[in-house]
């Protein structure tokens, strides 16, 4: 279903999903060449995945190739989130695994914690 022929309560939806995804894009510094929120629509719909669009596991994103470059037609396509999930953190450290320290326990392994009890 193409946006001119959506309802106004439709339309609104769709710009305010729109606004969202075009504000994370500026939040985190990447250029956004989506000429109109018609143009955005009819892609995602032409796509097959406007339905399935959303960021938790078995929903569609729109991903940039090789994450570089602007937000548009042209850089752009749709895949699973976990997929994107995946490549964007392709040769990261994962948080708290970049260097251990000797002899460092865990701070609920190895330790036994005595109760302290008030005596009257």
């Amino acid at each position: 279903m193409k946006f001119e022929t959506l309802s106004q309560t439709e339309k609104h939806k769709v710009r305010r999903k729109y606004s969202t995804q075009k504000w994370d894009a500026g939040n985190r510094n990447i250029e956004w060449n989506f000429n109109s929120v018609e143009e955005w629509y009819n892609y995602w719909v032409d796509s097959g995945h406007w339905h399935e669009r959303g960021n938790k596991r078995g929903q569609y994103v729109m991903s940039r190739y090789n994450d570089i470059g602007p937000y548009s037609i042209y850089n752009t396509f749709f895949q699973p989130t976990e997929e994107n999930v995946r490549q964007g953190s392709y040769g990261k450290k994962k948080p708290g695994t970049s260097q251990k320290l000797k002899g460092h326990i865990p701070w609920n392994k190895g330790i036994t914690y005595k109760r302290k009890v008030n005596r009257i």
